[in-house]
């Protein structure tokens, strides 16, 4: 049985489901910053307080014993110096402010901080919950270039946006060294007001839960939200560098937390962030070997000598590619989580692959895009014919990511030559007749193509939108299957296409014209049509659609899109099939209750 620990087991947690983890910090998290935890601030409280009376305390706490027959409370010393909010602030202001710059008591953010930052700025966490008074957690997610949204008050939090809506921000359930509302007593900690106990409830419901420097002890409220809270949807992580309390107890056992040793807040959180940061390295193909690969193939483009080895180039990466994914488990029924983090291994290992294939496309003369033919094929072939047609389609993610790639780059290039290479990648087999993937009866001899399979695999999506959802931050998209091809073929589009306005219209032209290649394709009285982002951006389908039919009327069988078979073989069935696809268009918005943009 695969033995991990605990903290590996958070990583891979926190890579699969970006900020859905929440982090707790306590004290213990600013120690190494030389500020005190709260029981340093009793045991200094301690020995002033014999300075004052003229005795030597060189053990405050049995000094305190002896002197009042009981141990020093953390609540009744503050109540004892100080009996007001302002009064005690001001007196313990002191412990928390940041000192002198150059000093050696300069108090800035540690290791831990620095790798908290790094964690949120890496899309890992959005949520820090903490009962600090310092500002280390801001200033070093300042300094990481980040402006955090710092919450810090009751009234804070009843004014901020959703959580769902916030990218990220920090909860200081005690308040600010700066304002004299800070919490710090017995009485002021046993109960927070509604609108924090709110917000309490909806994070420890919703996220799981990573617990570093905190005790316990004296937060009472706190404790209280930690054990009503009743979900388990994910897990929560303590991690101790000491005896655990018997609060801390209560509370491990009523989350069912994992127990972490560690040696230090820097360690942990640093350790942390590597395994992360490990995960999300290995997810995707090195910068430098993309870059090869992608160089290596410019080499070869529009040069025919070089047509044969610019297709054992294509091959290799292709096999590369297969074998990576052929080591991943199958997977017949997706767990919640499981559909984001499957699609991001996809791309990691499709990287280099997809890079050269952009390019490519948009290079190459029409002759060379064959040598994408069998790569093609075989990622169709690569999806298993067991369980689900959902399943299924989810598997052959890695087909569509390059063929999505190569219509990019054929369409971007612009001119009938990129609509040539488009409509031939259309036609490129996929090994699976048509009778795999509709479960008909009818027997159909000829081959699938990649229309074919592409229409087949976005009906299955567009038919299970719910499902597709479940992608990070799609929840509420129209379309989140081609919102994320949107956002995931960015990357590799950069070189040629700069401008992210243009890259929208090249995006969305691709799609129109993806779209038109398969209804004309699908061989139906009544063409069907995969969607795509034009069904709620107006603006290049408007202009696509115009552009074509200008073409069409003006030229006739001469048209570009007539000679090259994209979209019938005359200027009539083109018409014909530019209006079909209109009606669909208006058909989804009207369905789905689309607003354009």
């Amino acid at each position: 049985m695969t033995d991990i620990e605990p903290i590996e087991s958070l990583a891979f947690a926190m890579r699969a489901r970006p900020k859905l983890y929440a982090l707790l910090l306590g004290s213990g998290v600013s120690k190494a910053a030389g500020i005190p935890t709260g029981w340093e601030v009793v045991l200094d409280l301690v020995g002033k307080l014999a300075a004052m009376q003229g005795e030597e305390a060189p053990d405050p706490e049995a000094w305190h014993c002896a002197k009042y027959g009981s141990e020093p409370s953390y609540s009744e010393l503050i109540n004892a110096v100080a009996s007001t909010q302002a009064e005690r602030q001001q007196i313990l202001r002191e412990y928390w402010a940041a000192a002198p710059a150059g000093t050696d008591a300069a108090r800035r953010p540690t290791l831990a901080h620095t790798a908290i930052a790094d964690l949120v700025k890496g899309g890992f966490v959005k949520v820090i919950v903490t009962t600090n008074f310092d500002r280390l957690v801001e200033n070093a997610l300042r300094e990481a270039g980040l402006d955090p949204v710092v919450l810090s008050s009751p009234e804070d939090i009843a004014g901020m946006m959703p959580l769902d809506h916030t990218d990220y921000c920090v909860i200081k359930l005690h308040g600010d060294y700066l304002d004299e509302r800070i919490l710090n007593t017995t009485d002021e900690l046993s109960e927070y007001p509604d609108v924090v106990n709110d917000i309490l409830d909806r994070i420890l419901q919703d996220y799981g839960l990573v617990v570093c420097g905190w005790s316990g002890a004296w937060d009472v409220a706190l404790a209280n939200a930690i054990r009503r809270a009743e979900s388990r949807r994910y897990s929560t992580y303590w991690a101790v560098y000491g005896p655990l309390g018997d609060e801390a107890k209560r509370m491990i056992k009523a989350r069912d937390a994992q127990v972490m040793q560690i040696e230090s807040a820097d360690s942990f959180f640093g350790d942390l962030c590597g395994l992360v940061q490990a995960l999300e390295d290995h997810a995707a193909p090195h910068p430098l070997s993309l870059t090869a690969a992608v160089a290596q193939c410019k080499q070869f483009l529009g040069l025919d000598q070089y047509r044969i080895r610019l297709a054992d180039h294509v091959d290799s990466l292709g096999k590369e590619a297969l074998n990576d994914i052929a080591d991943l488990p199958t997977i017949t029924k997706f767990a919640e989580g499981q559909l984001t983090k499957r699609f991001q291994r996809y791309e990691g290992i499709c990287g280099k692959l997809l890079a050269t294939a952009v390019v490519a496309a948009y290079w190459s003369d029409t002759a060379q895009i064959d040598v994408w033919r069998n790569t093609v094929e075989r990622l169709f072939e690569a999806a298993s014919e067991a369980g689900s047609e959902f399943a299924r389609a989810i598997e052959s993610y890695p087909a569509v990511l390059l063929t999505y790639a190569l219509a990019i780059g054929a369409v971007a290039s612009g001119g009938s030559g990129g609509l040539e290479r488009l409509a031939k990648v259309l036609t490129f087999p996929t090994g699976r007749d048509i009778q795999v993937w509709t479960n008909e009866t009818t027997e159909v001899d000829e081959e699938e193509v990649v229309a074919h399979g592409l229409s087949r695999i976005m009906l299955e999506l567009a038919k299970s939108r719910e499902s597709v959802r479940d992608l990070e931050e799609m929840e509420r998209h129209h379309v989140p299957m081609n919102d994320w091809l949107y956002q995931s073929m960015r990357k590799h589009t950069v070189e040629f296409i700069p401008s992210d306005a243009r890259y929208q219209r090249a995006f969305d032209r691709t799609e129109v014209l993806l779209a038109l290649g398969c209804g004309r394709i699908s061989e139906r009285s009544e063409p069907w049509f995969p969607v795509g982002c034009f069904v709620y951006r107006n603006k290049t389908l408007q202009a696509t659609v115009r552009e074509i039919e200008e073409s069409l009327r003006k030229d006739g069988d001469s048209s570009p899109y007539v000679r090259v078979n994209l979209l019938g073989r005359n200027a009539k069935d083109g018409l014909a099939l530019l209006g079909s696809f209109c009606k669909f268009v208006q058909r989804v918005r009207n369905e789905f209750h689309i607003w354009l943009r």
